[in-house]
């Protein structure tokens, strides 16, 4: 008989299992005093993930894409239906008749993820009297970290501009820009200051300027009345006088408490930290380049962005210039926009140096390639 809830001598158990296993970490957070039931539920709830069908699946990683940019809890249907195109292979769609082409996301709920079983709900739960859909909570956690180094796709950045409360759609933007995605940053921040919400202002404005925008951002400027509007108008003056053309590394500086640095990885020591090290190192010893990338980003999933850069810099003192670069990009989008500087560096030892150019001012598709303009 499974007990209902964890303990006595039993919570301390279960607390050591939680610092090296990630769904007994999970159990205990989310699962309240019965852990056991929760873990039970996640297992039936990532057995229908992994063996469910591309199309369920399509729609389950959007939203759980979306959950990690910053979209509420509750997803709408028409939000979840535009959000997920991106996320069906070519060759799946291909498959659709032209009829169920505009509605296979609605089919795929309603006959499969809205659907319980043993007891449980399905992986999207519509709750009673709810205007969306919820990712059931385990699974939504195991994606979070299963998907940390993986950039949202566009749809799902398209989708917040027709959903999203405007607060809601400049957290979307701030978590654009972070993951390199300037483009789809600068149209979620245009959006929610035309429905008049302006606290994105200074995030936009440094977007136009980064891109050499000059005239956008000074009238992005004039419309805020924030500390640092002085300062940026007589910079966008001097730079706009001048016909300043080249990149101004000032703007990619981080303040931290340790000072100012280029990117927001923490530097410390940490056992945990240090372990996560060693285990790349002895993946990389062994040949197994696949291995490596595997436990940097379970690393990064934990919050330690430092194996990633340990890896990505070692490939390219081998001259694994791809490998590199797709571990940069890597960690780009887990959120930490300074490595699109080490992504344009490659380019430009590579001989590409426009190419270079286009990562910084404009960033990066959800491929990794140059991003060739904001197209707002």
């Amino acid at each position: 008989m499974v007990p209902q809830t964890v303990e006595g001598h039993d919570r301390p158990a279960a607390e050591r299992a939680a610092e090296t296993d990630a769904r007994w970490r999970v159990a205990l957070e989310h699962g309240g005093d019965r852990p056991i039931q929760f873990l039970a539920g996640g297992q039936y709830l990532l057995q229908r993930y992994a063996a469910g069908a591309v199309a369920a699946r399509a729609v389950l990683e959007a939203a759980a894409d979306a959950r990690r940019a910053g979209m509420p809890r509750m997803l709408p249907p028409g939000f979840l239906a535009a959000a997920a195109q991106d996320y069906l292979p070519d060759a799946e769609y291909d498959l659709l008749a032209p009829s169920a082409r505009g509605s296979w996301v609605e089919r795929v709920i309603e006959t499969d993820l809205a659907i319980g079983a043993r007891g449980l709900p399905g992986p999207l739960r519509l709750p009673r009297g709810g205007e969306g859909y919820e990712l059931a909570d385990y699974l939504e956690q195991h994606l979070l970290r299963e998907r940390a180094t993986v950039q949202p796709a566009d749809s799902a950045w398209r989708a917040a501009i027709g959903w999203a409360e405007p607060a809601v759609l400049t957290q979307l933007g701030t978590a654009a820009a972070l993951r390199g995605r300037f483009r789809p940053a600068a149209a979620l921040f245009e959006a929610a200051i035309a429905a008049g919400e302006t606290t994105g202002l200074r995030n936009l404005a440094w977007i136009y300027e980064n891109a050499g925008e000059f005239e956008r951002a000074a009238e992005l400027c004039e419309r805020s009345a924030g500390a640092w509007v002085p300062y940026a108008r007589e910079r966008l003056a001097e730079k706009a006088a001048a016909g300043y053309t080249t990149m101004d590394f000032r703007m990619w500086w981080a303040d931290t408490e340790e000072g100012t640095r280029e990117n927001g990885e923490w530097l410390g020591d940490d056992d945990a930290l240090y372990e996560y090290s060693t285990r790349v190192e002895a993946r990389l010893a062994a040949g197994d380049s696949h291995g490596a990338d595997r436990v940097a980003a379970e690393a990064a999933a934990d919050g330690w962005l430092a194996p990633l850069a340990d890896l990505a810099s070692t490939r390219e003192k081998a001259g694994d210039l791809a490998g590199a670069a797709r571990t940069w990009r890597m960690s780009v989008a887990t959120g930490n926009m300074f490595r699109l500087l080490n992504l344009a560096g490659l380019r430009e030892a590579s001989g590409d140096e426009a190419g270079g150019d286009l990562i910084v001012r404009y960033g990066i598709t959800v491929d990794g390639e140059p991003e060739p303009g904001l197209g707002v």
